[in-house]
């Protein structure tokens, strides 16, 4: 349960390791889950909300690698290293075989969170050298932005935090979602910060009392030195992304077009060849091939990025037919009910659906949307279990 993770979040990068190993051991551990599960495809998971969809979605990655290959004139060789970090998707089949009580799924949560707040402490007090991630540092928001795989392990512990509150009403749980709040904060991502807070408040505000948004507001607060215009100060991180974002605001009101809805609609209209990769996708580019090749020409000549656009991102590389399937799982997460106690998988992947916007949020947080899909179908597991008892007692 935990060294899988570990090992797709390639140990962190540290800066002593040979990414290489790191690689080969990522595909070792993948090869071996994938033998561990094998015997779960020939199930019939028709009581489930998310199994069908997940294999469907493994399979579509999978003869992804076919496309590349034939469109493309990738290597098949090439191909398959290029798309085995997204079949991470297999952690989920995974987790429904080996049924973990939800309170170990929690424990697993929050040794990722605490993991994770470590490795980008000791990241941030060694800036701007590099020592975790493969990433370029810079302060120019104010502070180092810091990129480190699995950063969704503290957006999800953050959610757990506002639901133990909500659930147990213990004081004890406001500290912990504000810290963790904070630390969303510093990684200096002004969606990040909006839909973690948005998202929190909304849920918070449907479940508690007001008070405790006058606390809240009062942190918030802390941040917007210059109070008699609310208007952060310049010299605060909330204030340098404020700045930032009146100034793009300003180039988009001038003329210049946005950013995001010209990848959008490039990768939309533009990127694929033919009718076949727009249903099935093109598959993943390693950097050297033909796919590799014109992809780092869209970044330099015409500053596109597929990371940037996470439901473009899913259009090219497995086509409208896992676009469709992806947006029906999140459909699926959005319209189904869930127990209190498990509440923070449904908002974690509320926030997810949202994030995924602006990033490629579905191909580089895929262990943690996998955990969430698994404590979204147990609770739905066991609330038709209760209902089965309740239905016996009646009868």
């Amino acid at each position: 349960m935990y060294f899988f993770p570990l090992a797709s979040f390639l140990f962190y990068e540290y800066f002593k390791f040979n990414i290489s190993i790191l690689y080969s051991i990522y595909y070792v551990s993948l090869l071996l889950v994938i033998i561990a599960t094998v015997s779960e495809f020939g199930k019939k998971y028709t009581d489930m909300l998310y199994g069908n969809t997940i294999r469907i979605i493994l399979f579509l990655l999978l003869i992804s690698i076919c496309w590349s290959a034939i469109f493309w004139e990738q290597n098949p060789l090439q191909s398959i290293r290029a798309t085995a970090p997204y079949l991470t998707f297999i952690y989920f089949i995974f987790l429904l075989k080996a049924k973990p009580v939800i309170k170990s799924v929690e424990k697993l949560i929050w040794f990722f969170c605490i993991l994770y707040i470590i490795i980008w402490s000791l990241s941030a007090y060694y800036a701007p050298d590099v020592i975790f991630g493969d990433y370029n540092m810079n302060d120019g928001r104010g502070f180092y932005r810091i990129f480190i795989r699995g950063i969704g392990f503290l957006e999800l512990a953050f959610f757990v935090a506002v639901n133990k509150y909500v659930e147990t009403r213990k004081p004890l749980w406001i500290p912990i979602f504000v810290g963790l709040f904070t630390l969303i904060v510093f990684h200096l991502t002004r969606q990040y910060i909006i839909f973690a807070f948005l998202v929190a408040v909304g849920y918070l505000l449907k479940t508690t009392r007001l008070w405790i948004w006058l606390c809240i507001v009062a942190v918030f607060l802390v941040f917007i030195p210059n109070k008699s215009k609310l208007e952060p100060d310049k010299d605060t991180i909330i204030g340098t992304l404020y700045y930032l974002t009146e100034s793009q605001i300003e180039d988009q009101q001038s003329g210049n077009t946005n950013t995001r809805l010209e990848e959008y609609v490039f990768y939309f209209t533009e990127y694929s060849k033919n009718f076949f990769t727009n249903l099935f996708g093109n598959g993943f580019p390693r950097k050297e091939s033909a796919l590799g090749v014109e992809e780092a020409l869209q970044r330099q000549l015409k500053g596109l990025f597929w990371e940037d656009v996470g439901y473009a991102a899913i259009f090219i590389r497995i086509g409208l037919t896992g676009l469709i399937l992806f947006c029906y799982i999140f459909y699926r997460i959005a319209t189904k009910q869930v127990s209190v106690n498990y509440m923070y998988a449904k908002l974690f992947m509320i926030y997810f659906i949202f994030i995924n916007i602006g990033s490629s949020k579905v191909f580089y947080s895929i262990i943690e949307m996998c955990v969430c899909l698994y404590i979204l179908e147990y609770d739905k597991l066991n609330r038709e279990n209760l209902n089965k008892a309740l239905n016996l007692n009646d009868g």
